[in-house]
């Protein structure tokens, strides 16, 4: 479809995509440029919908249902010349780097909870997909002092082969510096890993409180 848009005129689409540049408006309605795979910023796609006043800005993730329209052919700012398609949506609506992610092939769903000197760490499920593997984790700071948590400190364990966080789409990320009685949540992302192998996820946090002393949080999921 994005090299012959054409051949697909009135096809149904359905798809989650990110804005990357700030929409024009009209009387008629709203006009979005949006890549389709945002992870590559690629397949860039115009979005036409019969809404002036949507409150969609660039960065924004969206789900776009539609049909295609055919191709538009322009050229770039830089004078490049480009064909792309374009969509006349049913229906946008903004939604998340989450829903925009490559669909995971297994789910485990963990719902285990370890904690020390009042911060609580979180894993709720684990996505395992082609390209990725995607944590849901939260931390929850019940202690009297700042807590800290950094994403980048986690690793992931699969026999000999340990994986670092990598994430390739901006997903909400759990705030480095939480304070006393609040909960953060986030999504943290592995290279593509083994399904069906057993898998050991460790994370780290930090007090202000420097008289405290926290052991890594180990998760273990089973193969």
């Amino acid at each position: 479809m994005q090299s012959d848009p054409d051949s697909y005129k009135g096809s149904p689409v359905d798809f989650v995509a990110q804005v990357f540049t700030d929409p024009e408006r009209d009387a008629k309605g709203t006009y979005l440029q949006v890549y389709v795979d945002p992870k590559n910023s690629d397949w860039a796609t115009i979005v036409a919908v019969r809404d002036p006043n949507l409150q969609i800005a660039a960065q924004d993730y969206v789900h776009v249902v539609g049909v295609i329209h055919g191709k538009y052919t322009g050229k770039t700012v830089l004078g490049v010349p480009v064909t792309d398609p374009v969509v006349f949506a049913s229906s946008v609506t903004k939604a998340t780097a989450v829903d925009a992610a490559t669909p995971a092939t297994s789910s485990v769903h963990v719902d285990s909870t370890q904690k020390q000197a009042g911060v609580a760490i979180t894993v709720s499920k684990v996505d395992f997909a082609p390209d990725e593997t995607r944590v849901f984790v939260s931390v929850r700071n019940t202690s009297k002092s700042t807590a800290h948590f950094y994403d980048f400190n986690a690793k992931a364990v699969q026999g000999t082969h340990q994986f670092d966080a990598n994430s390739q789409l901006d997903y909400p990320t759990v705030s480095s510096d939480i304070l006393p009685g609040v909960t953060s949540a986030g999504v943290i992302s592995f290279p593509a890993m083994n399904a069906h192998a057993a898998t050991k996820l460790v994370f780290q946090a930090a007090s202000d409180n420097y008289n405290l002393t926290f052991k890594p949080y180990i998760f273990h999921l089973p193969s």
